[in-house]
C-alpha cells in the first residue's frame, strides 16, 4: 500500500515537473488570459512567434472564437488577418458546432464596416461556399425545413459548370435548391434564418413561410438583401396548385396541379378556374392565397370551380371537397427527376457500348433541353 502511494505521488510530481519544463509556447491553452496573450503574439516581430500563436489559437477550438472575433475587429491588420485565417481553418473542421461558430463570426465581419477586414471575410466565405451551402441545407432539414431541388440554368449552376459527359453523382451535384418551406414544425425560429443566408450562390430561390412557423414575414424578407432574386411568400395550408396566366386578373386559373396533393386528390385539374372557397368568392390567385392563410392543414373545405366541357366548349360549374395538407414538397422537382433518370439511362447505354465506342451516345442524345 505504501509503495502504491509513493508511486502515485511520484507520478503526479513528474507530470507537474514536465509541465513546468515545457516552454511557454508549448503549454496547453487554458484561461482567457492565455488566449489574450496569444492574440498579442499574432503581431510579434518574430515570424516564428506569430506562426506559433496562430497554431495554438487554432488548437484552442471553440474557446478561442470570441478572442479571434475581437482581434479581427479592433486589432492591427496583421493580427486581424491571422485571426481570420484561424477562423478559416475552423470552417474546414468536421466539428459542425465549431464550423458554425466560425461562420457566424466571419459573416459578422463581412457585414461590418472595417474595409479590408470585411473584404477578407467575404472572400473566405466565398471560397468555402459549396461546403457552407451543403451544411446549411443539412441544418435546415434538421430543423424541420424542407428543401426542393431543380435543374440549374446554364448561367446559374450551383456547384459549377455542368459536366460534358454527365454521371449520376455529378448530375445530382449540379441540381440547385429552388424552394424552401418553413412549416409549423420549424424549430429554428428567426435565428435559423442564418442558414438560409448561407445559400448566397443560389439564384431565384423561393421561400415559403407557413403560418405557425414562428418566423415573422418581415424577418424572412430581410434575407432578400443577401440572396439575389429571393421570393419570400407567406402561406397557410397547402392546396397543391400553381396559377396559370389569365387575361382577367380576377380569375383564379389553375396551372400545374401536384398529382398527389390535396387539390389533385380532390379532382381539381389544370385549366380549371376556382370561383369560390367555402362559398366565398375568390378573385384571383393572390386572393386565394390570402384566404388559405386562415386554414390549418387537415381542414376540409369546399371549392367551386368552372371546368370547360371538351365537347360543348361551355364551362361547367362543379363543387368539390378538398382536405388541405401540410407544406411537404418533394425533394426533387418533376424536371429534376426526369433529368436524373435520363442521366442514368445515358450511363447504362455507355456501359453497354464500351466495346463499341463509335456507337456510344452523346449527352445530347439522351438529355433534353430544359423546358421552361
Amino acid at each position: 500500500m505504501l509503495q502504491r502511494l509513493i508511486l502515485l505521488l511520484f507520478g503526479f510530481g513528474l507530470a507537474a515537473v514536465c509541465r513546468i519544463a515545457l516552454p511557454a509556447e508549448q503549454q496547453p491553452v487554458g484561461a482567457p488570459s492565455d488566449l489574450a496573450d496569444l492574440v498579442d503574439r499574432l503581431d510579434h516581430s518574430d515570424f516564428a512567434v506569430r506562426e506559433n500563436a496562430s497554431r495554438r489559437l487554432a488548437e484552442a477550438g471553440a474557446a478561442g472564437i470570441s478572442v479571434l472575433a475581437e482581434a479581427a475587429q479592433i486589432r492591427s491588420p496583421e493580427t486581424a488577418t491571422r485571426a481570420m485565417h484561424v477562423l478559416e481553418e475552423h470552417l474546414r473542421s468536421n466539428d459542425h458546432a465549431l464550423f458554425d461558430a466560425a461562420d457566424d463570426v466571419l459573416q459578422g465581419l463581412a457585414d461590418g464596416d472595417r474595409g479590408l477586414v470585411a473584404v477578407g471575410a467575404a472572400d473566405i466565405l466565398s471560397r468555402h461556399s459549396s461546403l457552407r451551402e451543403e451544411r446549411a441545407i443539412a441544418a435546415i432539414r434538421q430543423l424541420g425545413g424542407t428543401v426542393t431541388f431543380d435543374r440549374a440554368n446554364a448561367s446559374q449552376n450551383w456547384w459549377g459548370p455542368a459536366p460534358i459527359r454527365p454521371d449520376v453523382e455529378s448530375a445530382r451535384r449540379s441540381l440547385r435548391p429552388t424552394s424552401i418551406v418553413l412549416r409549423s414544425d420549424w424549430q429554428g425560429g428567426t435565428d435559423g434564418l442564418k442558414f438560409l443566408r448561407r445559400l448566397s450562390h443560389c439564384r431565384d430561390l423561393k421561400l415559403y413561410v407557413v403560418r405557425g412557423s414562428g418566423v415573422p414575414l418581415p424577418e424572412a424578407q430581410k434575407l432578400a438583401a443577401a440572396l439575389p432574386g429571393l421570393d419570400v411568400q407567406e402561406r397557410g395550408a397547402l392546396l397543391g396548385i400553381n396559377n396559370a396566366p389569365s387575361l382577367d386578373p380576377t380569375d383564379c386559373a389553375v396551372g400545374r396541379v401536384i398529382a398527389d396533393g390535396p387539390a389533385g386528390r380532390a379532382g381539381i385539374r389544370e385549366g380549371d378556374t376556382i370561383r369560390q372557397l367555402d362559398g366565398v368568392p375568390v378573385r384571383g390567385f393572390e386572393d386565394l392565397i390570402e384566404k388559405l392563410k386562415a386554414y390549418d392543414a387537415g381542414k376540409k373545405i369546399s371549392m367551386t370551380v368552372d371546368r370547360m366541357n371538351a365537347n360543348t366548349k361551355v364551362p361547367e360549374r362543379l363543387t368539390v371537397s378538398v382536405e388541405l395538407g401540410h407544406w411537404d414538397l418533394p425533394e426533387l422537382t418533376e424536371d429534376a427527376q426526369n433529368f436524373l433518370q435520363r442521366v442514368q439511362e445515358f450511363e447504362a447505354a455507355s456501359r453497354a457500348r464500351q466495346d463499341r465506342p463509335e456507337q456510344q451516345p452523346t449527352p445530347a442524345d439522351l438529355i433534353p433541353e430544359r423546358e421552361d
